[in-house]
């Protein structure tokens, strides 16, 4: 049974493998763009057109020349049926045949939540309808017969827009024989829109003609469906149409840019380098797609640094469950590997501050009166000076990174009548785990020194340090990760050994090990303040200038975050009030 909402994500799984997940739901989309449409006010768009002999199509006809033919009167202000008009007679010696007059937006008087959706993901995982429809529609129709004009002026209905309904594909991969490839590289270029700021708005759902096929078209009261005018409204027309906008604004554009008063300045951790959309149904406990069209997701699938874009495969899981969808618009995903590289980019610069380079040595120097040779055991230590690196794991269970360290030395000699060994093993494991909204590290510090005088031992863990830390992330609005250490941390559990010197090793030694070994131990003490202490260090580097930044800062706000039940880093996102 499929866990019913983003806990699940895995997509670490390798029909996946996407970087970076954005999904939104359809109810999300329609509103978001629906908010945004009621205080835009379109442009007006005016195409006319003239007869030029049976079996070919009508040609474009400037609507000026049309307004000239008529004494400067705007042919949309004669009325329907006004079959006497002198005018008329002017308009057909032009050759004009039909026209239409459009604006886009939300038709007046209608709230949005009566409008039809915009978009309606119901046409499986590559493709969405895409319902248009306009805040003002006009069509003009002169029909010639039995040698008498007629006249037609329709004009879209209060509260009953016509809509136009078009098959969109939202593959946007350049390889192979993609519609998408096909398209001019500027103009793909704006369609992904790999802004890191701006990234994923509606604004990139685009119409391109390569890829919109239309489905429908309104039936018009008045209008024979089989009437040129008609034909030229579903081809002619909206072709026109799509036309003018790409050379007014560059693109043809379903929804908007958000941009918020205060835009997120920093530049985001994961930065888009490919990207592709596909449709996620949502599914019911035994996995199977329901009917639940608003609960649907329209996925952003996403790569970095120049990896290369899997094909889009629909999730097994939903991004949004039906309980979650009154509370935010969709939900953003982090791959483990992704994240996990992050945290081993900030964790691993202090690793050699806790891996211990041991020295150690065995001598017989004259000691004092009563002079006899004696046994002399030195210990040296530095850090280690190599740069040392946490490496990532896939085990199944919730760690991610994984280190060790091990470093020995060992001496010994003869003088006799005297012989003498020393031995001193210094090893560091440290673990991170992702858990729910912890980030938790697991630090063993451990030296074990053994002495051999004349067959006289002493060993033990002179320094056995183990200290969890739990950090609570949480996401700011502008998509800043926020730490905090969790109450009780860190954690220390000292297990470490105080081994007692025997009278025989005193006595070879003159007395000198016990202040040896003092002095091994106050040096280890310092290990143990350091793991102590790190967790400040690691806070003040998460939430400073190598702090985790979400990509969409300008589209979304953030809130909630957890860890998957696969450990993908996963934040519930909301649309940025357009208004």
């Amino acid at each position: 049974m499929p866990t019913m909402n983003a806990r699940a994500s895995n997509l670490s799984l390798p029909q996946y493998g996407y970087d970076l997940v954005v999904a939104t739901t359809q109810d999300a989309v329609n509103a978001t763009t629906k908010e945004f449409l009621s205080a835009f006010t379109g442009k007006e768009f005016v195409a006319c057109y003239k007869f030029v002999d049976e079996g070919h199509q009508a040609e474009p006809l400037d609507y000026n020349e049309v307004k000239r033919a008529i004494g400067g009167t705007d042919p949309f202000t004669i009325r329907n049926g006004d079959n006497q008009n002198p005018k008329l007679k002017a308009l057909d010696d032009l050759g004009f045949e039909f026209a239409f007059r459009a604006k886009m937006g939300l038709p007046p008087g209608l709230a949005p939540t009566a409008i039809p959706d915009v978009v309606v993901l119901d046409q499986g995982s590559a493709t969405v309808t895409y319902q248009l429809f306009f805040a003002e529609f006009d069509i003009l129709v002169l029909d010639e017969r039995r040698r008498a004009l007629f006249w037609t002026n329709l004009s879209q209905p209060s509260g009953a827009p016509w809509v136009f309904k078009f098959n969109v594909s939202l593959d946007m991969r350049t390889g192979g024989d993609t519609a998408f490839s096909k398209l001019p590289p500027g103009v793909q270029e704006k369609v992904k829109n790999l802004n890191p700021g701006s990234a994923f708005s509606v604004q990139q759902l685009y119409l391109d003609l390569n890829t919109a096929g239309l489905q429908s078209a309104p039936d018009i009261v008045g209008l024979d469906k089989s009437s040129t005018a008609y034909v030229a409204l579903t081809r002619i027309f909206l072709n026109t149409y799509w036309r003018k906008l790409q050379e007014a604004r560059g693109d043809v554009l379903l929804g908007y840019t958000v941009t918020p008063d205060k835009p997120n300045p920093r530049t985001p951790s994961l930065v888009p380098t490919d990207l592709t959309i596909e449709v996620s149904p949502n599914v019911d406990a035994e996995g199977h797609a329901t009917k639940k069209y608003e609960l649907y997701t329209l996925d952003y699938l996403v790569m970095s640094d120049n990896h290369v874009l899997p094909a889009p495969v629909p999730f097994n899981w939903n991004w949004v469950s039906e309980s979650e969808e009154a509370d935010f618009h969709g939900a953003m995903a982090i791959k483990k590997a992704r994240f996990a590289s992050y945290l081993n980019q900030v964790l691993s610069p202090s690793l050699n501050q806790i891996c211990v380079v041991p020295h150690c040595t065995v001598s017989f120097p004259d000691l004092p009166p009563p002079k006899f040779k004696g046994i002399k055991f030195t210990a040296s230590y530095s850090r280690e000076g190599a740069s040392q690196t946490y490496r990532i794991v896939s085990d199944g269970s919730s760690k991610v990174l994984t280190f060790s360290y091990e470093n020995k030395s060992s001496d010994e000699g003869v003088s006799l009548p005297l012989w003498g060994k020393y031995s001193f093993n210094c090893s560091t494991q440290s673990e991170v785990f992702l858990e729910n909204n912890v980030i938790r590290t697991s630090t063993l510090f451990n030296c074990h020194v053994f002495i051999n005088a004349e067959g006289f031992t002493t060993e033990g863990n002179y320094a056995r340090f183990k200290v969890d830390t739990s950090y609570l992330i949480n996401v700011d609005s502008q998509g800043n990760l926020v730490v905090k250490l969790a109450e009780g941390s860190p954690k220390l559990d000292d297990q470490s050994e105080t081994p007692d010197p025997n009278f025989i090793l005193k006595l070879f030694s003159g007395g000198q090990i016990t202040s040896d070994i003092n002095k091994l131990k106050g040096f280890l003490s310092g290990i143990r303040n350091f793991l102590t202490g790190h967790d400040q260090s690691i806070l003040n580097i998460i939430n400073g200038s190598s702090a985790w930044v979400f990509p969409g800062a300008q589209t979304f706000v953030y809130k909630d975050i957890y860890f998957s039940d696969h450990q993908d880093l996963v934040t519930h996102i909301t649309y940025v009030d357009p208004t």
